[in-house]
């Protein structure tokens, strides 16, 4: 869930310091929209497909970012190295409209970062600040009556679950590596409990009517198998899969394409 971190100007030189093609951040065919309160700032990248109503705005939500130092000195800074969660958007974007929702804090100029709270991307980073900053960049994003599709990877897979388990608006959720149940999870890493909208995530999701697909990797060791099988006693039935050969930062786009294509009725289930 939780990586390396980089200096927030980076965000404008991405493409020249990666391997990959330019990410929402860097990438001029993506559209910036800001969200800006009192003491959060929050990013995100639209890229417009369909013009259609009919067609889902597929929103992707970036993970956690900056990992805290070995002495658990708290990141200033929690914009992602390589942004598992701008890959994955810009793999999925094929003549979608896609929205790519950086994490607060993310990919900031030092003016907005200067504003920035700490506690939300840390204690509070699943908390009701960054929901609804989130939330609101989903508002003006999307066309008046069209449905969303979330997609959140690792801590984002559990934004994108408490929004949608609020929002009336969503077609289908589809989670990479998250942590859906906080409680077991900050057991299992002996750190502190975390600030939640939802008090209980996988429950609210057991009640939901929208599609959904949680995809985990066995070679996983932030989110690991052991967790995973305490957590699909959970949630609906056949909405949890587990894959063989996927480690937490692993490329899960082909994963990914494959469950939207399905939960979308565009082709069959993908194999188990």
């Amino acid at each position: 869930m939780i990586k390396g971190c980089m200096a927030a100007v980076v965000f404008l030189t991405i493409a020249a310091c990666s391997l990959f093609l330019p990410l929402p951040p860097a990438n001029p065919s993506f559209h910036k929209l800001e969200e800006i309160r009192s003491d959060l700032v929050t990013l995100g990248w639209l890229r417009s497909g369909s013009s259609s109503i009919n067609q889902p705005l597929l929103v992707v939500i970036e993970g956690d970012g900056a990992a805290w130092s070995s002495d658990k000195t708290v990141p200033s800074d929690p914009t992602p190295r390589s942004g598992a969660g701008a890959r994955l958007a810009s793999a999925l974007v094929n003549g979608r409209s896609v929205l790519y929702l950086a994490r607060p804090g993310q990919y900031l100029s030092p003016e907005q970062a200067a504003r920035c709270s700490i506690h939300h991307w840390t204690d509070q980073r699943f908390g009701n600040g960054p929901v609804t900053a989130l939330g609101a960049l989903i508002d003006r994003a999307q066309m008046a009556g069209q449905k969303v599709i979330l997609i959140g990877f690792s801590g984002g897979g559990v934004l994108a679950a408490e929004l949608a388990v609020m929002r009336k608006d969503v077609l289908a959720l589809i989670t990479v590596a998250a942590p859906l149940d906080l409680d077991g999870w900050t057991r299992f890493h002996n750190i502190s409990p975390l600030a939640t909208v939802s008090r209980d995530l996988p429950s609210s999701l057991g009640k939901a009517t929208f599609a959904q697909r949680h995809l985990y990797g066995a070679r996983d060791r932030v989110v690991p198998p052991n967790l995973v099988a305490s957590l699909s006693r959970l949630l609906p039935a056949n909405t949890v899969r587990l894959l063989d050969n996927l480690g937490h930062d692993d490329d899960w786009a082909p994963t990914v394409t494959a469950e939207l294509r399905y939960l979308t009725g565009d082709e069959g289930a993908p194999g188990k």
